[in-house]
């Protein structure tokens, strides 16, 4: 995150729903803690094939569980930087595109605004369960903590669709698009490595999410090229 970046997500710090300050990485000098760091700091690395991938002598569940706070935490100030725009007038349908409305419980109509905070409460609730995300790094994770991390990242998804699909003006106009792009393409290719969500819950963003892959599949043939290249210099020195 850039100078001007920084500055804008602090100016709309105090207009999250929830707090950033989960017990499950409250202890500094643990492995999970220097993961988290790890995870969080790679959010700038342009190569997201690499940075998927789980750190070696890292067990699986600790990688999804830190990068389902961190990802937490990053909608969690996006939608605050535009909270005051996603209002009951401005935005009376929770959608995801023209033919596409989420409904809280039930299939209960709900305004964006209150549906995003129930998520985000939610999530809060569950990040904050020792019992589900365990603190105490001796303490194992549960046995169905892939599903609760899928069904955190599907809840997750759909704000990132609302917000694209609603209120990318809204981001455009504070600045913050490519910081928004770069964590949602994270965010995409995270998912889609390790399967946590439904292939059709993926629809509102198809189009970004297909643009995405063939941009990364072009840095790809650049980054084997050009190694093939640095390999033959090699090779002739």
């Amino acid at each position: 995150m850039n100078e001007n970046q920084n500055f804008l997500f602090k100016k709309y710090t105090n207009n999250k729903i929830t707090n950033n300050n989960k017990s499950f990485l409250s202890s500094v000098c643990t492995n999970r803690y220097n993961l988290h760091k790890f995870a969080a700091g790679t959010l700038n690395n342009s190569n997201y094939q690499i940075l998927i991938e789980v750190p070696e002598e890292n067990s699986l569940n600790d990688w999804l569980a830190v990068n389902t706070v961190e990802f937490y935490n990053r909608l969690n100030l996006f939608y605050g930087a535009l909270r005051s725009n996603c209002t009951n007038e401005s935005c009376p349908i929770m959608k995801g595109g023209p033919n596409i409305e989420y409904y809280w419980k039930r299939k209960k109509k709900t305004i964006p605004p209150d549906y995003i905070e129930n998520v985000m409460v939610l999530i809060e609730k569950i990040l904050d369960n020792p019992k589900v995300f365990p603190p105490d790094e001796s303490v194992k994770f549960p046995k169905n903590f892939k599903r609760v991390t899928k069904e955190i990242f599907t809840k997750l998804y759909r704000i990132f669709a609302h917000i694209y699909v609603c209120h990318f003006q809204d981001i455009e106009n504070i600045g913050a698009v490519s910081h928004l792009n770069t964590t949602y393409k994270h965010f995409y290719f995270f998912s889609r490595k390790f399967k946590l969500i439904k292939k059709r819950e993926y629809e509102p963003l198809k189009f970004l999410n297909i643009k995405f892959e063939i941009q990364e599949e072009k840095k790809e043939k650049e980054r084997q090229k050009q190694l093939q290249e640095n390999n033959s210099q090699n090779k002739n020195n």
